[in-house]
């Protein structure tokens, strides 16, 4: 510790870490470091000392004195001057550099103690006696001056009351509650606050809430000061309630709880507080214990609410088991409610605008209306219909209905106006809510002298609106807010204009136009009953057009063979099944999520979604003349508030009609047509079928990047994309030049055949040769081939096309114990899943929704050396090359940026092209996703039987690149200058992007179910049952992700398998064999590196090695900066007994990481 007695080193410390901005406890100074000493050497000798963690150079000075430099490091631990040695010896040659930390000053006697405290307090020695009222002859008496510095003390610590502090807002007590003053609860709360949480003294908190009172609050006070003169300031904020508040039961709060309700234009989480203030009063009035308070909130929210669609995206009712808290809650209401006003902003953007010229002939409004004539006019018209409401007509049976009849022409005169007003009424209320449609199946009985107007058909009418006849006065149709004619409240912008609105409803409402009474309807008058099973009948109107409302189109169909009723909707774009009846029939059908769609229908409310389910329908022959099963994607939806007949709703992404069509065509009869209702699509499908081989299908046209440039007489294989004007069939399509909009001339593009099926459609190769004289461009836009149905001589035979299924022959399950029932069932299904399994080394996939993005500190551009290629890799790298752009992995570039390739030989022989990004890598801002740890992941394979483990095929090629930043991403060599379109390795970032695709694409079953570790996974369970389930969702779930794992390489049902370097068994886990040997044979290092390479080796499989720790620490203390003697019989012993004891194969116990053997006894101490 002798580098630390030194004040001016420390001074020079101090000062030093403040310019800095360095905190001391993290700061090291070293003395004495040499000038030529690189930074990167500093760094690394310091990081020698294991307790200060990694180290960086802050800053350099010279020292004149000393003739060296001095350095500030600042350390990631926390400096523990116990483990700091004073001196760091360098791992070049040399004397070693002193350390200097900071230390806590320490006062030796009370002297100096005393001193800083007079000093801190502007105090010196001579102003104890006055003070303490000594004499100058007492003064020297040390009793005296204690008892002087406890009195300043005491005066230096005393409370004062009258420091400045936040005032309690006025309250008077006088209702309605005055500008500028508070409310009872809101003074409440705040005076509650100031007694329990105020530091101030009693008469201080009293005196400030007189300071807040005045008029009958101030006079009540006043009394209570006047009987109880020591009252607290507790006893006068009850005075204060127990005077003005409202004096209210535990049970009457509680249903005043239990009573709110979400209002109109109230946001959720407005509601929520709403809620909450009112469950605060529910638990001190003692109506409610504090334990179920959540419980309560979260029914009242959800019992109250009429924001249905975020309730289920929050699912919040599924939380009722553990309800979350008030500010939990709050918090996610909130960020939902940011996320949907992001998303209406985005909608509204993209919705197109249409503007309306409209000139009307502005309304002369009188300059002032009073409120109280407006109330006067509805309390009018109230009255009016109240003093109507005895004459309202009772329910009519089917025997007196010819008397009835006759007693309605009598009384036609006084119910005719009434009947008028209340439809007006009713349908002034209805017009700011959606109509819902009910449906009926059973005919009503006729009882009308005009049966050709009333067929005996399902009837239709709204839920909660009545038929009345269109109005033919332009005032009709207004807004609710502003008052003006011809738009509605939804698409006003003007300033709300409440009085004009009321205006308008009384003006609508009393001068209605009445029925004729002298030559009255006789067929409005009748009524007709109709026994129906929960469905509403409307009353017949005769002054709606015949033909208007047609006949309801529900029949009976089969939904997984479960007969239900549907409603099959045309104008429906999506298929609905609601929600209870999913649970009640297909309660085994999994829910797939979805999001990024909106279902709007009549209002400019969205209809919630849970997620969609692939089901069978079924059509009778009832329906249809020929029946037949679709396979359907429907929507799983919560029930609507109003009443619903059909549980299904069928719309057009079920194809009916066309696949109706063609069932009509295999039955040779095309007249049956006529019987399905769709003679309105029979035209248009048989004339699609006459002249879609005429159509173009699709074209395809140059993605880019930038212009696409070909030399003369070269050809070139450039990635496109496929615009398509209708859906990818089986068919085969032919490629060609297009015939409108024609190439530069000398540009040939070669003509071919193959299955649309195998069409890419963001990534298609085409072959174009440039025959002229001299080089052309295309731009990104520009169609290159079109695509054309073709006419087939000879049917396509389906062994030619590609197979839904692959050959079960293909899956190898090697040794595996499974019985061969068992692996025949573990083939077949595998071979059904043809799209996520790769076949060959190019048939990479890709992944789905994301992308990798290259974040810069630095943007300036850079251009390295392109390096040289040995002449016997040419070949093979020109080969490679060729591969990557075919498969459009990488294009041809024209970026700023540019990094060299080295080539490496695998172990079969083929070359692997490596790109040196380190340039790119250093200006790189990392992404801090974390990565698993191997030894933490392995403990959850506790247990398990069984095993599969998958491997991608290409994982990052899986993966593309974002579109600004692939030229980053380009490489330069003697064959060309490329850059990457999939994501490539060795750049910073790749790891964690790859890790946090396999994670989401696993979901919840990783760590649980299956183990991911980048482009490995490992399945494991405890029976074969259970393994065929999880490997089967597994693979399902990276096929909706869109990625491919390769067939050669995957391992399927093994009770042992090679996971991450580790044997994996039942047995627990092991080393793999290959892996340490590897040990035996390294090369004896000879200095630091190789050295630190081989412990960082071994200490890979430490957990397999009892007293690793022990037996290597003669090899660790050669690496903590003193120079190692690498002859010393001592050392070679070591490496010799580290080898031996890291090529052993060990088994760690799963669930305890316990050793399987203890190794100690095998070796010597050294």
């Amino acid at each position: 510790m002798a580098s630390q007695t030194s004040s001016s080193s420390q001074r020079e410390l101090i000062n030093w870490c403040k310019g800095e901005s360095l905190d001391l406890k993290h700061a090291l100074l070293l003395h004495g470091v040499p000038e030529g000493v690189s930074r990167e050497e500093i760094e690394e000798t310091a990081g020698t000392i294991k307790a200060l963690g990694k180290v960086r150079v802050r800053g350099k000075m010279f020292h004149p004195q000393q003739q060296s430099v001095m350095v500030l490091c600042e350390c990631r631990e926390e400096i523990d001057p116990s483990k700091i040695p004073p001196e760091i010896m360098p791992i070049s040659e040399g004397s070693g550099w002193k350390t200097v930390y900071y230390t806590e000053p320490q006062l030796d006697n009370f002297e100096e103690k005393l001193l800083s405290f007079l000093q801190s307090e502007g105090r010196t020695l001579d102003d104890l006696p006055g003070l303490c009222s000594l004499t100058k002859e007492g003064n020297s008496n040390p009793e005296d001056i204690i008892r002087a510095v406890g009195d300043v003390m005491t005066r230096t610590n005393q409370q004062h009351d009258s420091h400045p502090y936040r005032r309690l807002r006025t309250f008077s007590g006088v209702s309605p509650t005055p500008t500028g003053e508070e409310t009872l609860d809101n003074w409440l709360e705040q005076a509650t606050l100031l007694v329990e949480e105020g530091e101030c003294s009693d008469k201080e908190k009293r005196r400030r809430i007189l300071e807040s009172l005045k008029g009958p609050a101030f006079e009540i006070i006043q009394a209570v000061r006047l009987n109880q003169p020591d009252a607290s300031p507790s006893e006068y904020i009850k005075a204060i309630e127990s005077i003005f508040g409202t004096v209210e039961s535990p049970e009457e709060l509680y249903l005043s709880f239990r009573a709110l309700h979400q209002q109109s234009g109230e946001r959720l989480s407005e509601f929520l507080r709403r809620v909450e203030k009112s469950l605060v009063k529910v638990v001190q009035g003692g109506g409610l214990p504090v334990s179920a308070a959540n419980s309560a909130r979260l029914e009242q929210l959800l019992r109250g609410s009429t924001s249905e669609l975020m309730l289920l995206q929050l699912k919040i009712r599924e939380r009722s088991s553990n309800p979350p808290t008030f500010l939990n809650l709050l918090r996610e209401v909130m960020e939902e409610e940011v996320r949907q006003l992001a998303k209406q902003s985005h909608l509204s953007h993209m919705r197109p605008q249409r503007v309306r010229t409209v000139q009307a002939e502005k309304e002369k409004e009188p300059e002032s209306v009073s409120r109280s004539e407006l109330q006067a006019q509805i309390r009018e018209l109230r009255a009016q219909l109240e003093q109507r409401n005895n004459l309202q007509p009772q329910p009519i049976s089917d025997e007196s209905l010819t008397g009835l009849k006759e007693n309605q022409k009598q009384k036609n005169e006084s119910q005719s106006e009434l009947q008028s007003l209340r439809k007006q009424v009713k349908a002034l209320e209805n017009k700011m809510s959606v109509m819902a449609v009910k449906y009926t199946s059973d005919p009503p009985r006729e009882h009308t002298p005009q049966p050709h107007r009333y067929k005996a058909a399902p009837v239709y009418k709204p839920a909660h609106s009545k038929v009345f006849p269109p109005r033919q006065d332009k005032d009709e149709f207004f807004c609710y807010r502003c008052g003006e004619n011809g738009h509605i409240a939804t698409r006003c912008t003007a300033p709300e204009n409440l009085q004009k609105v009321i205006r308008k409803f009384i003006r609508l409402v009393r001068v209605s136009p009445l029925p004729n009474k002298e030559n009255p309807n006789p067929a409005a008058e009748e009524q007709h009953v109709a026994r129906t099973n929960k469905v509403e009948v409307s009353e017949p109107n005769t002054d709606l057009p015949e033909g208007l409302v047609g006949p309801s189109f529900i029949h009976t169909i089969k939904v997984n063979d479960v007969v239900c009723n549907a409603l099959i909707d045309s104008g429906s774009n999506v298929t609905i099944i609601f929600e209870s009846w999913y649970n009640k029939h297909l309660p085994d059908v999994p829910i797939k999520p979805l999001s990024g769609l909106g279902l709007w229908g009549l209002s400019d409310t969205e209809f919630p979604y849970k997620g969609y389910v692939v089901v069978e329908m079924e059509f009778t022959e009832e329906i249809t003349g020929v029946s037949g099963r679709v396979e359907v994607l429907a929507l799983i939806c919560p029930e609507p508030r109003n009443q619903q007949q059909t549980p299904v709703l069928v719309g057009t992404n079920t194809s009916l009609f066309r696949r109706l069509w063609e069932l009509v065509k295999t039955k040779g009869d095309e007249n049956i047509v006529h019987s399905m209702r769709i003679q309105s699509v029979y035209a248009p499908v048989k004339a699609q079928e006459q002249f879609a081989k005429d159509e173009v299908l699709g074209q395809i046209k140059w993605k880019g990047p930038g212009l696409l440039s070909i030399a003369p007489g070269v050809k070139y294989y450039a990635t496109c994309k496929v615009e398509r004007q209708s859906a990818p069939s089986k068919d085969l399509v032919l490629i060609d030049a297009p015939t409108e909009q024609l190439l530069p001339a000398g540009l040939l593009v070669q003509p071919g055949v193959l299955s649309d099926a195998n069409i890419d459609n963001n990534s298609f190769t085409v072959l174009i040769q440039n025959e002229s004289k001299r080089a052309t461009s295309i731009p990104v836009g520009t169609i290159v081939a079109e695509m054309y149905a073709v006419d087939t001589v000879t049917p396509v035979q389906l062994s030619n096309l590609p197979a839904e299924t692959l050959d079960p022959s293909l899956f190898n399950f090697g040794d595996s114990p499974i019985p061969e029932e068992w692996k025949s069932r573990f083939q077949q299904k595998l071979a059904e899943r043809r799209n996520v399994f790769s076949l060959h080394e190019w048939d990479v996939g890709r992944a789905k929704g994301v992308e990798h993005h290259i974040r810069l500190h630095d943007l300036r551009p850079f251009r390295e050396r392109s390096r040289r290629i040995a002449p016997a890799d040419i070949d093979d790298v020109r080969r490679h090359i060729q591969q990557l752009l075919a498969t459009g992995i990488i294009t041809e570039s024209r970026s700023p940026y540019a990094s060299p390739i080295v080539v490496v030989r695998k172990k079969n022989g083929k070359i692997r092209i490596c790109i040196d990004y380190r340039t790119l890598n250093n200006r790189t801002t990392p992404d801090q996703y974390t990565m698993p740890r191997i030894d933490d992941a392995l403990d959850s394979l506790s247990g398990s039987q069984w095993f599969s483990v998958l491997d991608l095929r290409s994982g990052y090629y899986q993966i593309e690149m974002a579109p600004e930043d692939k030229e980053k991403t380009a490489f330069i060599c003697p064959l060309g200058f490329y850059q990457f379109e999939r994501m490539p390795q060795g750049i910073t970032g790749a790891p964690a992007t790859f890790q946090r695709l396999m994670e989401k694409a696993v979901g919840d079953m990783h760590l649980l179910e299956a183990l991911v570790y980048l482009d490995d996974i490992i399945i494991f369970s405890k029976t074969l049952e259970e393994h065929e389930q999880r490997l089967l969702k597994v693979l399902d779930r990276l096929e909706e992700v869109g990625l491919k794992v390769s067939i050669d390489k995957c391992q399927f049902c093994q009770p042992e398998v090679k996971y991450v370097g580790h044997i994996v068994s039942a047995n627990g886990i092991a080393t793999d064999p290959d892996k340490v040997e590897v040990v035996k044979h390294w090369k004896e290092p000879t200095h630091l590196k190789p050295l630190k390479s081989f412990l960082g080796f071994c200490s890979y499989y430490r957990r397999f090695i009892a007293n690793y720790s022990a037996i290597v620490r003669p090899l660790s203390e050669l690496t903590k900066g003193y120079a190692p003697t690498w002859q010393d019989p001592k050392t070679k012993k070591v490496l010799t007994q580290a080898k031996s004891i890291s090529s052993r194969q060990s088994h760690s116990e799963n669930g305890g990481l316990k050793l399987a053997r203890t190794l100690s006894t095998v070796f010597v101490t050294v």
